[in-house]
């Protein structure tokens, strides 16, 4: 049977799978399923016949049947098996996100599902918003050891130079007539913000935040925090409190910086079980 549907226009490798049948009935209206799963070594159709339904995910040895029968090489190989992988973790957040980054790498376009890896690197990476701010400070120079120099944080040269071209390409950054780096107002992504690269951002965020109470001059630094009571009711009061903060806080990022800052603001329960229903 010849492929007449390419593995790397699908999200789903079932629908792959029964366009692929329909393909091969158009020429062969006298095949079945019942063909195709003797053709893979089944002993019954069922099997083949829940898979297409979506009662059940082949297992590894009936995957590299399938592939070797769809004739899949390379990349489409690789592709096929990722979905299939992306099906089983469909239910687990953080396996299904990095799985859609593979199959996303595997791509011609480099993109999955509207996920673009760059975006994915640009939300989940500190480097990402430190660079693109520091662009913006009167003294910037595109230069990756005036950049190593500037930045607390070590950051390999290549990366730097990386960073700069992701956020280029994604228009976080863009360049003037004589080529020079101009900092962006308009954020713009191809997809939502995936939940898993935010957390991956704040991770670094409050690592980053642990290593300057030791690094950095109290005077250069503002690290506080309170223990209190709240109650259920008010805690959407409290977040606007927060995140008003927040906003009078990035109208001072209107006049010339000096340095590229980072805010971290961390309101958590430290109890449960307290009316909540958790």
């Amino acid at each position: 049977m010849e492929v007449q549907v390419s593995i790397l226009n699908y999200s789903d490798y079932r629908s792959y799978l029964r366009d692929h049948l329909k393909a091969v009935q158009k020429r062969n209206k006298k095949f079945s399923c019942g063909d195709w799963a003797r053709k893979l070594g089944l002993s019954t159709p069922s099997a083949l016949t829940m898979i297409l339904n979506g009662q059940r995910n082949p297992g590894s040895n009936l995957i590299e049947r399938l592939i070797r029968d769809l004739k899949l090489v390379r990349r489409e190989a690789t592709f096929f098996r990722e979905l299939v992988l992306l099906d089983k973790c469909k239910n687990k957040e953080s396996e299904r996100v990095f799985t859609e980054l593979r199959l996303a790498e595997l791509h011609p376009r480099k993109e999955f599902q509207g996920l673009s890896l760059n975006t994915f690197k640009a939300i989940s990476n500190w480097q990402y918003y430190a660079i693109r701010e520091l662009v913006d400070l009167p003294n910037f120079k595109e230069d990756s050891t005036w950049i190593q120099k500037r930045l607390r944080f070590n950051l390999p040269a290549k990366q730097i130079q990386d960073t700069i071209a992701t956020l280029v390409d994604l228009g976080l950054l863009t360049r003037d007539s004589k080529g020079k780096l101009k900092y962006t107002q308009q954020i713009e992504t191809t997809s939502d913000l995936p939940d898993e690269g935010i957390k991956k951002y704040h991770e670094q965020a409050l690592s980053m935040a642990m290593t300057s109470l030791n690094t950095v001059k109290p005077e250069l630094r503002e690290i506080s925090g309170m223990t209190f009571t709240l109650n259920n009711k008010d805690l959407i009061r409290a977040k606007e409190i927060l995140r008003q903060a927040q906003y009078d806080l990035s109208k001072l990022a209107q006049n010339p910086g000096h340095e590229v800052y980072q805010l971290e603001v961390a309101l958590f329960p430290m109890t449960q079980d307290g009316g909540l229903g958790l």
